[in-house]
Formats: C-alpha cells, sequence, structure tokens
C-alpha cells in the first residue's frame, strides 16, 4: 500500500472543485504523506495552501510564547478558511501540552476556535487523516514502519468498499433506543429524532447539509448523537475504567471527565482495521463500539464542551432496546 493511494482517498473526501483550494493542515511532520496529498490535490487543479505546524513544532512555540503572541495564531490562517473549499489535517494525535503555561493554552485554544467558527459556519468539509508519527511508535513501542504496515490498508479503503458496508448496517439500527452492554455494566440512551450518519470516508453536500462536516481515515463507521441528558447506567471502557451516567451527565469515572456529556456513540466497520492500540484507528475495526464524549454541535447535537474525545468500549454488545441485536 502507497501513500499515493491514500492521498487519492483523503482527496476524495474532501472532494473539492477544479480550480478551488484545500488547506493542507501538515501536524505529524512527515513529508512523504504531505507531498502525497499535495500532489493528488494540484493534479486535479485544486491549490494546496500548506499549514506546516506540526505538533511537536507548536507545543514547543507554546512552552516559550506569551499568552499575547499565541493570540495571532489563528488570525490568518482564519482568513485562509473564508476563502477555502475544505481542509485536510494530516496527523491525529493530540499535542502533549505539559509544561504549557495556562493563559498561553487559553489563548491558544482561543485562536483555535477563531478557526473553528469559520469552518463550522462555512460547513467547510474536514478531513482528518490518521498518519503515524514517532512519538505515537514511541508510546506503542513499536517501529514507524511496523504502524504504516497496520495503518495504510485502512487508510485507502475504497469509498464503494465502505458505503457498502454502511449501507448493510444502517439496516440493523434504526432504532431510537439503544442499549449498550460491556463486561458489568449497561448503558441506556435515546437518539429521539437525531438522524443516523455515517462515515465513508466522504464529506458530502448531503452530509454537509446535515451538518456533518468532519469525517477521518480510516474511515468506515455508522454513529449517532444522542438526546443528551438521556443516558443512563454505566460503561466500561476498553482500558477497563467504568464510566457512570446519571441524566446524561458523567457523575462517575476518572476526575476530569466528570460532567461531561455523551457526544455520540457508534460501531466500526472497516474490514482492513486492525488493532493497534490506537483509538483513532481501532475504532473504525469491524465491530468495534465507541462512545465520544463533549462537544457534538457540529454533529447536529447541542452539547457544547471544550471536550472531544473518543472512547472504545470493553466487549460490546449494542441493541435496540426492542432487544434487535447489533453487534457484539
Amino acid at each position: 500500500m502507497s501513500w499515493t493511494a491514500v492521498a487519492t482517498a483523503a482527496v476524495n473526501g474532501v472532494a473539492p472543485p477544479t480550480g478551488g483550494l484545500v488547506v493542507v493542515r501538515d501536524r505529524c511532520g512527515r513529508d512523504e504523506a504531505l507531498y502525497a496529498v499535495v500532489v493528488e490535490l494540484e493534479r486535479r487543479g485544486v491549490t494546496a495552501v500548506v499549514d506546516t505546524a506540526p505538533d511537536e513544532v507548536i507545543t514547543r512555540i507554546l512552552r516559550t510564547a506569551t499568552p499575547h503572541v499565541i493570540e495571532h495564531f489563528g488570525t490568518h490562517r482564519a482568513a485562509m478558511l473564508e476563502r477555502a473549499d475544505g481542509v485536510i489535517t494530516i496527523g491525529a494525535q493530540k499535542p502533549d501540552f505539559s509544561g504549557v503555561d495556562e493563559e498561553v493554552l487559553r489563548a491558544f485554544l482561543r485562536a483555535r476556535a477563531v478557526m473553528g467558527e469559520v469552518e463550522t459556519r462555512r460547513r467547510l468539509p474536514f478531513l482528518v487523516v490518521g498518519v503515524p508519527t514517532k512519538r505515537l511508535a514511541d508510546q506503542l513501542g513499536r517501529t514507524i514502519t511496523e504502524l504504516d504496515e497496520l495503518v495504510l490498508p485502512a487508510l485507502a479503503v475504497p469509498q464503494e468498499v465502505l458505503a457498502e458496508a454502511i449501507r448493510h448496517k444502517t439496516a440493523e439500527l434504526r432504532g431510537r433506543h439503544w442499549v449498550l452492554e460491556s463486561p458489568g455494566c449497561r448503558l441506556t440512551a435515546d437518539r429521539g429524532e437525531r438522524p443516523l450518519l455515517s462515515d465513508d470516508g466522504h464529506v458530502s453536500e448531503v452530509d454537509r447539509e446535515r451538518g456533518a462536516t468532519t469525517s477521518n481515515l480510516p474511515a468506515g463507521s455508522i454513529y449517532s448523537t444522542v438526546v443528551e441528558e438521556s443516558v443512563e447506567g454505566t460503561v466500561r471502557l476498553d482500558d477497563g475504567v467504568v464510566l457512570g451516567f446519571e441524566a446524561g451527565r458523567v457523575v462517575d469515572g476518572p476526575s476530569e471527565l466528570m460532567g461531561e456529556r455523551v457526544s455520540h456513540i457508534g460501531i466500526g466497520l472497516n474490514p482492513a482495521a486492525r488493532a493497534m492500540g490506537w483509538t483513532l484507528n481501532d475504532e473504525h475495526r469491524e465491530g468495534a463500539v465507541f462512545l465520544a464524549l463533549g462537544e457534538n454541535r457540529y454533529l447536529g447535537g447541542r452539547n457544547a464542551s471544550t471536550l472531544n474525545e473518543d472512547f472504545l468500549v470493553s466487549q460490546p454488545h449494542l441493541a435496540e432496546r426492542t432487544g434487535s441485536v447489533v453487534t457484539t
């Protein structure tokens, strides 16, 4: 599998018009991935505006900068987004903010919020490509070459393959009342009138109209936001942590998650994804169930939060409350 195949899937994902402009954010510092995407865009007559600021570079800057300086991080980036036809972000790890002054970090988050406002208002197609980095390799105790061999096939699965898997599974997950079971735990949630969304790696016009403007590679999942106050019960995550919910909010679990609400719940469908210890990849495996906490307004929900994080569920069993089994 090659980076050219991954770049083709990524550009197909945002489907920019000929003569258009796409912001390409390099957050991983891997030239082979960046250049493949740029070449594919330019080959289609699309101008690539490259924002090269790998996560390690950003954190190094933040550790020595002042809040006043960082406030300007989003100024011209937001202006670029006003003209863009889409965004492709290469790299999907969270930056390491350890050692960053709290005021500087708040200034950085405000600057990113300025950019996010433009992306949301214009409903820009936004694709995140999960490219392994040295930091991730170190965390998982593997080499980048090993991670590439695991991830690239899942990144490059053709859209039509994922679309077929989504059509098949959607027929099984139409119910509005869900039960999610995991070892020793049971969680209930209601979708109400929330639409069932899907991620085939392509942000279509229909997706944008529904507010689902963000997609990932690896892709392949169906998911839905839930009525925020409806979530009750407990769920065991893949790392053994148990979260308890009352009236939609986390009341038992890690302190940093207390008070948070469920963003969405979904199922992975990517036939090429293999478990490797990286949530972005692993949650797209066939049969994986993921539960996200935090912000979900960009998906049509109404939960405002600074958190936006997905968690894998341990040994999941997701079913409609009528008893129709979806996955085990």
